[in-house]
């Protein structure tokens, strides 16, 4: 008798255990970056489709965004960057929701410039493979896209290549968009155009001619 009790409480203890297991969320004991990489397989696609000047598909991939983002709070959160982390899920989960709610090319890219500010940020501190940080004067907006050349979605075909890629010798002014002639905030950036640190050294692109906001 005492075998057969012994036996039934150990199939009872494996039994909450598989019930526990079933219930732990999907995503428990991923590191914050490998939790992104739903996010930015989705985030990709909508800025591939406003390059393009489309707006098909990126309801759907807005909704997606905001469901992965929902799982970050599952992430493990730690190291260097444990504290900006934090700070980004609810920021992508707003932008996916205004961004999904977006009614034609002009909504959908200016929902798409606040998602990709802590898409962004996350991308600078994370530096996921392929992918690069790209801004754009004229825009006054950043984003994630893969290596290689310029794909702006925020005026595609009319100016699908403008923009600079992100490198960790300047920062870009977080102002930009609110003064697109030069920022008065003393925030250290570079005003409305992001390649003034860079003149010296390259010269500046021809998207902006080198002024601030020109």
């Amino acid at each position: 008798m005492k075998h057969v009790s012994t036996v039934r409480l150990a199939e009872a203890f494996t039994a909450i255990a598989l019930v526990a297991l079933a219930a732990a969320p999907a995503h428990a004991g991923e590191s914050f970056d490998e939790a992104m990489q739903p996010v930015l397989k989705s985030y990709l696609e909508v800025q591939k489709s406003l390059a393009a000047d489309r707006v098909d598909g990126v309801s759907e991939a807005a909704e997606a965004i905001e469901a992965a983002a929902a799982e970050l709070k599952n992430a493990v959160v730690e190291g260097d960057n444990a504290e900006q982390y934090r700070e980004l899920p609810p920021k992508i989960e707003d932008g996916a929701r205004k961004l999904a709610a977006s009614t034609d090319l002009e909504s959908a890219r200016e929902a798409f410039r606040e998602l990709s500010m802590p898409v962004a940020a996350w991308a600078v501190l994370a530096k996921p493979k392929d992918v690069v940080v790209a801004f754009c004067p004229m825009a006054g907006g950043s984003w994630v896209q893969p290596a290689g050349e310029i794909y702006n979605p925020y005026f595609g075909k009319q100016m699908l290549h403008c923009g600079h890629i992100v490198g960790e010798d300047f920062q870009p002014c977080p102002h930009a968009s609110e003064n697109p002639g030069g920022c008065e905030k003393g925030c250290g950036g570079a005003g409305g155009c992001p390649h003034e640190q860079q003149q010296e050294k390259d010269g500046a692109p021809a998207c902006c001619g080198g002024a601030t906001g020109t």
